[in-house]
């Protein structure tokens, strides 16, 4: 099996995807978007709290702002992303996806959006003070 190098990574359909091409980057992070806010949905339907109903809010927030964002820019595809496709914590695949996204030469307004969505899931993670 070949190994994908730094700037591309095989697709869950088997393509080559070039992480520095805005579009595909954008593509990524819309499809991971969308999964982890199901994701979020399922557990704050399971948890009843406080804590993952705002979790799932803001992530959903995010996942609408990007899919604007993403259309005007002209990203590719629409693909749906699987729930059971990660089995890591969705916030930390969020998170992730946004870093990537944000080394990838964006247009600036892009990018702002993407840093405010990244701060915004940030203090998500961030413990309040009772």
């Amino acid at each position: 099996m070949r190994r994908a190098d730094e700037t591309s990574r095989v697709s869950g359909r088997g393509r080559r995807t070039d992480q520095t091409d805005p579009r595909s980057v954008l593509a990524h992070l819309v499809r991971t978007v969308r999964f982890a806010s199901v994701r979020l949905e399922l557990e704050a339907l399971k948890a009843h709290s406080d804590v993952a109903i705002e979790r799932w809010s803001v992530v959903r927030s995010c996942e609408r702002e990007l899919a604007l964002v993403a259309d005007a820019v002209g990203h590719e595809g629409h693909a749906r992303a699987h729930v059971s496709a990660h089995a890591d914590p969705p916030l930390e695949v969020v998170t992730a996806a946004y870093e990537r996204a944000l080394r990838a030469d964006l247009p600036r307004p892009v990018r702002q959006v993407l840093t405010h969505h990244l701060h915004r899931l940030h203090r998500l993670s961030t413990p309040r003070a009772a």
